[in-house]
C-alpha cells in the first residue's frame, strides 16, 4: 500500500533552505539514466543544501497509464507512458502544485513500484508537508530500489536529522560519501554533524572533503574557520 500523506502541504518556499525548487529544464526519455549531477542538482532544490536528485528512466520497459487524471484543468492522456507521467509530477511539485504532484507520484508507483526516483520526489514532499515519518518510509524504498544512488542516501540523512535521530544520519551521510565521494553537500551535512557531537578533527576533514568539489561555498566556509577556530588553528581559520 502506498503511504498516504496527511497534508499540511505548504507552498515551496523558495528563500528557504528545505526546499528552494527553481525552475529548471528536465529530460525525459532521451537518454536511459541521467547523470549523478543532474540528480544532485534536484536533491539539492528538493532538500537543500543540507540533502537529494532528479528524475530518470530506470528502464525501458515504459507502460501506458490507464484512464485519465483530471487535476485542477490538467488532463493526463491515458496514452501517456509513466515516465510522462513523472515528468509531469515533477513539474507540478516546482510549481508548488503539491496535491496534484503527490496524486501523480502515486499513480506511478502504483503501476511501477520500482520507480525508485518517484519514491524519492515523494519523500520530498513529505518531508516539506513536515510528515517525516512518511518522508522516512519513502526514501527507505527508494534506497531499496537502488541502494547505490548516493544522493537517496543523502536525503535519508536529512529526514534523519530532522527527527533528531543523528548517529543514524551520520551513518546515512558517511553511506552517501561513500558512494559518491565528491557529493559535497553531504560532505557539509556530515561535517555539521560532527562539529556540534565536538568531533572538531572529523567535521573539519568533512568540510575540506566538501570544498575540494565545492570550492567557496559560504556555509561550509563559514563551518570549517568556526572548526578551526576552536581547534587553534587561527591562521588557516583566517
Amino acid at each position: 500500500m502506498l503511504p498516504r500523506i496527511h497534508a499540511r502541504l505548504r507552498p515551496l518556499n523558495l528563500g528557504g533552505v528545505a526546499f528552494g525548487i527553481a525552475k529548471i529544464s528536465c529530460r525525459i526519455e532521451s537518454l536511459p539514466r541521467f547523470q549523478n549531477d543532474d540528480r544532485e542538482a534536484r536533491r539539492r532544490q528538493l532538500f537543500g543544501d543540507n540533502a537529494a536528485a532528479g528524475p530518470r528512466a530506470d528502464d525501458n520497459r515504459i507502460h501506458p497509464i490507464a484512464g485519465h487524471v483530471l487535476l485542477r484543468g490538467c488532463k493526463i492522456a491515458a496514452d501517456m507512458t509513466i515516465q510522462q507521467v513523472y515528468q509531469q509530477a515533477v513539474e507540478f511539485h516546482q510549481a508548488g502544485r503539491l496535491p496534484e504532484a503527490q496524486a501523480l507520484y502515486q499513480q506511478v508507483l502504483a503501476q511501477h513500484p520500482a520507480h525508485a526516483d518517484a519514491w524519492h520526489m515523494l519523500a520530498g514532499l513529505a518531508h516539506q508537508s513536515g510528515n517525516n515519518e512518511v518522508a522516512l518510509e519513502c526514501v527507505q524504498r527508494a534506497i531499496a530500489n537502488d541502494p547505490a544512488m548516493a544522493v537517496y542516501h543523502a536525503s535519508h540523512g536529512v529526514i534523519l536529522t530532522s527527527m533528531g535521530r543523528i548517529d543514524d544520519a551520520i551513518a546515512a551521510y558517511r553511506q552517501a560519501v561513500l558512494l559518491q565521494p565528491n557529493l559535497a553537500g553531504a560532505h557539509t551535512n556530515l561535517g555539521n554533524l560532527l562539529k556540534d557531537k565536538a568531533q572538531w578533527d572529523q567535521a573539519i576533514a568533512e568540510y575540506h572533503l566538501a570544498l575540494a568539489a565545492r570550492p567557496d561555498h559560504p556555509e561550509t566556509l563559514h563551518n570549517l574557520a568556526l572548526a578551526l577556530k576552536h581547534e587553534g588553528s587561527l591562521d588557516e581559520a583566517v
